[in-house]
């Protein structure tokens, strides 16, 4: 029971020895989640922290998820798992498809491309001619 799973790894959980499935679970350091909103590629955890440490998430950990504030984010047996300090109160998780910016720029040069071979000269007088 997470959010998200990878598409690209086996689904992983937070489960514990007695078989509850948990959100999220503090490994390092002492924090408890107090809410939290998802959205589409956006989740944000509301934290009480009382010192530094670290926390896993139950989603399933992918190199498309980042942090808003640009904190490293790392793999943790298959989860997404992130460090916090104890004067955090709002760790947002956010997520982009890897390589969209490489895609966007292929798709960009690709249409570019096929727009000067449409408008191309032998092409234009063919067009010219068909038309008359």
């Amino acid at each position: 029971v997470a959010p998200w799973l990878s598409g690209y790894k086996e689904s992983r959980g937070l489960v514990t020895p007695t078989n509850d499935v948990l959100m999220e679970y503090v490994f390092k350091g002492s924090a408890e989640v107090l809410s939290r909103e998802y959205t589409p590629n956006r989740v944000e955890y509301e934290i009480s922290s009382a010192s530094s440490g670290s926390i896993v998430f139950g989603i399933g950990y992918d190199e498309g998820w980042h942090t808003a504030d640009n904190r490293p984010v790392y793999e943790y047996n298959g989860l997404v798992a992130v460090d916090f300090s104890n004067s955090d109160r709002i760790i947002v998780l956010c997520y982009r498809t890897p390589y969209f910016y490489l895609g966007l720029i292929v798709s960009l040069v690709t249409c570019l491309v096929l727009i000067l071979l449409l408008t191309g000269k032998k092409l234009g007088n063919r067009l010219e001619t068909i038309l008359k």
